[in-house]
């Protein structure tokens, strides 16, 4: 025979809530009516103001990426970015890029995916040098009608908590056939500035000098942070 289980009085029904245990049932005071009320501990509270500051700040660089973003599928991309934006905030209080280096900003088509040639990233007093290996197998062939593509570098520095700060840079390069034959190499340089930066890589391929609309003909990435 199932043993009854034993409830004690209520004190206040609109304050108490009954909890089942193995050890027991009892009446518990709902959380935030005892005399301290809710009390949060010193990392959710960071990670909760951080949330209010890192989601703006992510809209922010999601709006200056917007003109770059065409034909391609970046999800959640804003909730990503400030997910890595409060990362750095929950170690030092503070707001910066360091955990923006490595992302992609399609996750279902990353950048390795289709570009087969990693890119050389170089830092020095000279600004920032990003270097393309161009060759016949330099893109990785999503489908048949692919016939030539490009690089393009865009380069974004300033405080992200606020818009009118943010500054943005895009250099281009030549458009490579697929058949390419030989071995050359493409270059974006900019100065490096004294503000937070980042710099996207992005690839784009085309079908017969028009623009894919596949979000898989197309990487872009986030490869370099200062």
């Amino acid at each position: 025979m199932k043993k009854s289980l034993s409830i004690p009085p209520c004190p206040d029904p609109s304050s108490y809530i009954l909890v089942q245990t193995r050890e027991g049932t009892f009446w518990r005071r709902k959380r935030g009516l005892g005399p301290k009320g809710v009390q949060l501990n010193n990392s959710f509270r960071i990670s909760a103001e951080g949330m209010g500051l890192t989601a703006p700040a992510a809209k922010n660089i999601v709006n200056k990426l917007k003109p770059y973003l065409q034909n391609l599928a970046t999800g959640r991309i804003t909730v990503r970015i400030s997910g890595n934006l409060r990362k750095q905030y929950n170690r030092n209080g503070k707001i910066d890029y360091t955990y923006l280096k490595g992302l992609d900003l399609q996750p279902d088509h990353p950048l390795e995916q289709l570009l087969s040639a990693p890119p050389i990233v170089q830092t020095s007093n000279e600004g920032l040098i990003i270097k393309l290996p161009v060759h016949r197998n330099t893109i990785s062939k999503s489908n048949d009608l692919i016939t030539d593509y490009f690089a393009e570098v865009i380069f974004i520095s300033g405080n992200c908590s606020d818009s009118e700060c943010l500054v943005v840079q895009s250099k281009k390069s030549e458009v490579y056939q697929l058949n390419f034959e030989g071995h050359g190499e493409c270059s974006f340089s900019f100065p490096l500035v004294k503000h937070p930066w980042i710099a996207v890589l992005k690839v784009s391929c085309r079908r017969n000098g028009i623009l894919s609309v596949s979000p898989g003909d197309y990487g872009m990435k986030i490869i370099a942070v200062g």
